[in-house]
């Protein structure tokens, strides 16, 4: 019997060697695989730029996005046929994005003349006038009052965005175009195009450029076709919109 008992424990020594040398294997490569990953990532990571003042900028230039232009769906402010777009993804009852609107007017009063301005829809799960909001924004823009209605929907978001019926939410898209259209706009168009099913199909498109893009926040901001990092060190937002923006522009 001890024969037989030294003959197993003798047999299971290779058997150990070899599951050691598996499991020092696998480890070799897992290291090799993270060290492959971190090379990666250096060399296609987010690259550094600065400002005028030599603050660091962030800016995700190794991932341009495919839709970084003007697309023939586009409502286009400013200078339309620029080669510098500026594009802002917008949920219209997104706090976010209420708090960039004055931002973004500012920069569009200020480079209005070079640069062109988009505005399109990344609606979030969740909120639930997002796409009324959105469909009133393309109501308004068939009068060509798209920027108008965009910015005082964002400016008077408190007074829609909490209200809890439809019918009340439409009375204030009322209100809002109106003061939005200085009260040039008409009125009954306006409810009209809103009731129309075709109002959604701007949205569809946005959406299909979203996805296509891997975009899910808002807002998101592409410069010179460019997503750009909110992720910034040293310098404030409007600084680090205007450096894309002159570096688009060529300046």
């Amino acid at each position: 019997m001890k024969n037989k008992v030294k003959g197993k424990k003798t047999s299971e020594k290779p058997k150990a060697f070899f599951m050691f040398a598996i499991i020092t294997m696998i480890a070799e490569a897992l290291i090799i695989v993270v060290l492959a990953m971190a090379l990666v990532a250096a060399y296609s990571g987010p690259k550094y730029t600065t400002d005028s003042n030599g603050n660091v900028v962030k800016v995700r230039e190794d991932r341009p996005v495919k839709y970084g232009k003007v697309e023939a769906s586009d409502y286009v402010e400013g200078k339309t046929d620029s080669q510098a777009v500026f594009i802002w993804y917008v949920d219209m009852q997104c706090p976010a994005c209420a708090q960039m609107a004055p931002i973004v007017q500012s920069l569009y009063e200020k480079y209005g003349d070079r640069v062109a301005f988009v505005t399109r829809n990344l609606l979030i799960p969740g909120h639930t006038y997002a796409e009324p909001a959105a469909k009133a924004v393309e109501a308004a823009a068939r009068q060509d009052y798209q920027w108008d209605m965009t910015m005082e929907l964002f400016y008077e978001r408190a007074n829609w965005a909490y209200v809890n019926s439809e019918d009340m939410l439409k009375d204030r898209f009322v209100e809002i175009f109106k003061t939005a259209t200085s009260g040039n706009g008409n009125v009954d168009k306006f409810l009209a195009d809103y009731a129309d099913s075709s109002t959604s199909n701007k949205i569809k498109t946005d959406e299909k450029m979203v996805k296509a893009d891997g975009l899910n926040a808002t807002p998101t901001i592409v410069i010179g076709g460019n997503y750009i990092d909110f992720t910034q060190s040293g310098t404030s937002v409007v600084e680090m919109f205007e450096t894309e923006i002159k570096k688009a522009l060529g300046e």
